[in-house]
C-alpha cells in the first residue's frame, strides 16, 4: 500500500491510499497489518490454496515502496489481533489449524524480532478486537 497526498481539487491536503501488490507471499483469509512510521508490517495469515497457517512476515516500506521479508513469527499464526503499543505494536491471541492461542507478541523494531510477552489473554482467543486499555492490552469478544 503507498500512501500519497493529493488535493482532490479542494482546499487543504487529503490522504489516498492505492494498494501495490506483495510479490512474495500471497495471502487470501485473515492476517495482520500494521505500521510505524514508515514500514507496514504483515505476519502469519493462512494461504487457502495451500491450506496452510503461515509463519512469516513481510515488511514494506511506503517510502522506497519496496517489500522486504522479516522475521518469522515463533509459530504459524492467523486470526489474530493487534494493537499499538509505545512506539511498536502487539499481536494478541490468534489460532492455527484447531488451536487457539492466549499469546501475546511484542514486535522490536530495532532489532526485528518477535518477543513473548509475560502477559496473557484471560483465555485463549481468535478472530477478536484488542485495545490498549492498561499494560499491556485489553482483549474484546
Amino acid at each position: 500500500m503507498a500512501i500519497t497526498t493529493t488535493d482532490f481539487n479542494q482546499p487543504g491536503p487529503k490522504i489516498a491510499l492505492a494498494w501495490s501488490k506483495n510479490p512474495l507471499k500471497q495471502r487470501e483469509t485473515v492476517f495482520f497489518s500494521s505500521s510505524n512510521r514508515y514500514d507496514i508490517v504483515v505476519a502469519g495469515g493462512y494461504d487457502r490454496p495451500e491450506s496452510e497457517y503461515l509463519d512469516d512476515c513481510e515488511i514494506y516500506n511506503t517510502v522506497t515502496r519496496v517489500w522486504r521479508e522479516g522475521p518469522n513469527l515463533p509459530q504459524p499464526l492467523s486470526f489474530m489481533s493487534s494493537v499499538q503499543y509505545e512506539d511498536t505494536f502487539l499481536l494478541v491471541g490468534g489460532q492455527n489449524l484447531d488451536q487457539k492461542f492466549d499469546t501475546i507478541y511484542q514486535y522490536d523494531q530495532t532489532s526485528e524480532t518477535w518477543i513473548i510477552r509475560e502477559e496473557r489473554l484471560s483465555a485463549p482467543k481468535s478472530v477478536m478486537g484488542a485495545v490498549l486499555a492498561g499494560p499491556p492490552a485489553a482483549e474484546c469478544g
